[in-house]
């Protein structure tokens, strides 16, 4: 007999799991279920503590980090002290003369509206004429 023959000789049938063994009691009909949750369920038997410590101690890290995110969300504390400590580094000396490093806008609706764009043209004048 060939595969070919084998398989047109029997009929289709629908795939099924293999079922564990499940005793009934006095009559009554258990639920079965599918061999393949006893087998995950015995692969993880022995560490099902450890996941579970380290299932919690996920939740509870996730918890405390997003109740921090929501307090400097609220408050900018870190905010404030970072900018604090930069504040207290930085400097500034004055020098003779203008600054050959200042950057005045050129473009830009508000800076044409408001006036920045023509700071350098005022400052010029300015000198020009003795100020």
């Amino acid at each position: 007999m060939t595969v070919s023959e084998t398989k047109a000789s029997q009929p289709d049938k629908p795939l099924t799991l293999p079922e564990a063994p499940c005793p009934s009691d006095s009559g009554t009909q258990a639920i079965r279920k599918p061999a393949m949750f006893s087998s995950i369920r015995s692969l993880f038997g022995k560490h099902r503590k450890a996941i579970r410590r380290v299932g919690f101690s996920a939740l509870l890290l996730l918890a405390i980090s997003s109740a921090l995110l929501i307090f400097e969300l609220r408050n900018s504390r870190l905010q404030s002290r970072y900018l604090t400590r930069i504040a207290r580094e930085a400097s500034f000396t004055l020098g003779p003369g203008p600054s050959k490093n200042t950057w005045y806008p050129s473009f830009g609706p508000y800076d044409q509206r408001l006036g920045y764009t023509r700071i350098r043209l005022i400052t010029e004048n300015l000198l020009e004429n003795g100020f």
